[in-house]
């Protein structure tokens, strides 16, 4: 089982930022029917030496439901207009 880690800036370049509601409606339609389970964090991120409230979403998932982590972020992309999305992949983790 992989480790996913999406970064999700909240700040949309064109002005204003998503909000709680938008976050809340991308992850109750987007995120939650392609996966069993995922944790979100709230973190302060910088992006081109500027602060940006950030959501760190974790997603544990098979190697192959890789496509669907990268769906996601395209996704997100998408929908608040960001010009990028990080993801890291990290090891495998076990759950016990």
């Amino acid at each position: 089982m992989n480790t996913f880690q999406l970064y999700l800036g909240r700040n949309i370049p064109t002005g204003g930022v998503v909000t709680d509601h938008q976050l809340a409606a991308f992850l109750r339609v987007d995120v939650t029917p392609r996966f069993l389970g995922f944790t979100v964090q709230n973190a302060l991120g910088y992006w081109k030496g500027e602060p940006e409230d950030t959501v760190i979403l974790t997603i544990c998932c098979d190697e192959c439901d890789q496509p669907k982590v990268a769906e996601v972020a395209q996704l997100y992309k998408e929908l608040f207009r960001q010009e990028s999305v990080g993801v890291l992949t990290l090891p495998a983790i076990e759950f016990i």
